[in-house]
């Protein structure tokens, strides 16, 4: 059973810190990777999107405040293959694009 998988980059600012971690905590189970704080990229399979976008819209946003926000922009392979990372960044382009299958740090 071979499921499409989507590059994603997911991206959220909440005011609470309980919501903070639990979004984290569910975008690292699908395999994303924290680029920064509050900023997810990689590949997922879209069934896995939608669940948490389903999740977020029946079990987070009904108790959000007005300011709190949530970005996902889906992406080519292309377009993350040639960013630019400036700062201290420990992001490797090939194996967010799944061309490695191993990360060694």
């Amino acid at each position: 059973m071979n499921q499409s998988k989507q590059m994603v980059l997911i991206a959220y600012d909440m005011s609470d810190d309980k919501k903070r971690v639990k979004i984290a905590d569910k975008l690292v189970a699908m395999g994303l990777d924290r680029v920064q704080k509050s900023v997810f990229i990689g590949l997922a399979r879209e069934k896995k999107i939608a669940a948490f976008i389903w999740w977020f819209q029946k079990e987070v946003l009904p108790l959000s405040l007005d300011k709190d926000k949530l970005l996902i922009l889906p992406l080519s392979i292309g377009r993350v293959e040639s960013m630019s990372l400036y700062g201290n960044h420990n992001v490797d382009k090939a194996y967010l694009t799944g061309k490695l299958n191993t990360l060694i740090i």
